[in-house]
């Protein structure tokens, strides 16, 4: 389903993994954690501009690295 969706409808792919976020999902804002059905308009207003604990490896870091050399050297060659 969720391929067909993607190949078909592209801009609906929100539609299903907006449950699994809003209801079940728990809050990625740091020191919070609470589940975000749980959030009251405000307090999921005050989460959402509050930074996540979440960083890029040094192993993420060095991907993305070697992706912007390849398309610099794609684009000097072309």
């Amino acid at each position: 389903m969720r391929d067909w969706l993607e190949e078909h409808h592209p801009r609906l792919m929100g539609v299903l993994d907006w449950p699994k976020y809003r209801l079940f999902g728990r809050c990625w804002a740091q020191g919070c954690g609470r589940l975000m059905i749980l959030h009251s308009p405000w307090a999921l207003y005050i989460c959402e501009r509050t930074s996540t604990a979440i960083s890029i490896t040094p192993k993420g870091e060095a991907y993305y690295q070697s992706m912007v050399i390849d398309e610099a050297e794609q684009d000097f060659a072309a």
